[in-house]
């Protein structure tokens, strides 16, 4: 194996300290079954873990892609694919905040035209709740996730994938 920096933009003359990273090798059942990982983690910062609800998720990117992200046909097919499983929720991928026209462009409008609420009560009342996917560029400042966050809880969205954080 090698190893190598993720991002060949950055450059060292002396040391370099990383977040430390780890890898398990083995059969399935080896590494599905690692707690390596979690034992090199420190305690959780977390004191009041009651109101996490882990759970198995639909995630639309692998079935569907982009198109499946600007579709709430689509989304309403994976909520009742995912219901049909007992699975806890759907993850709405890439797409949904965007102009349909201009991929990776963000609707300036998208609090008031988005389809989205419509999918998550759709989404409730068969017992699988939304989490959305979001570029983590729309939420590096204060002002972004003042923006976003009240937003999609009132929503009643259940949680938010971050990408793309190099």
């Amino acid at each position: 194996y090698r190893i190598e920096l993720a991002d060949d933009r950055v450059h060292t003359d002396g040391p370099l300290a990383t977040p430390w990273r780890a890898m398990v090798t083995g059969d399935l059942a080896t590494v599905t079954r690692s707690t390596f990982t979690d034992d090199l983690a420190p305690a959780s910062k977390v004191a009041d873990s009651s109101w996490i609800r882990p759970g198995t998720v639909l995630w639309t990117w692998l079935a569907g892609g982009r198109p499946a992200g600007q579709s709430l046909a689509a989304q309403k097919a994976y909520v009742d694919y995912a219901a049909e499983r007992n699975w806890p929720y759907e993850a709405v991928d890439a797409g949904w905040y965007f102009k349909t026209d201009e991929w990776d462009t963000t609707d300036p409008n998208w609090q008031t035209n988005s389809w989205m609420p419509e999918l998550v009560d759709y989404a409730r009342a068969k017992g699988v709740g939304i989490i959305v996917w979001i570029h983590q560029r729309d939420l590096d400042t204060p002002e972004e996730r003042a923006q976003w966050l009240p937003t999609l809880e009132r929503w009643g969205v259940k949680g938010v994938k971050i990408d793309f954080m190099d």
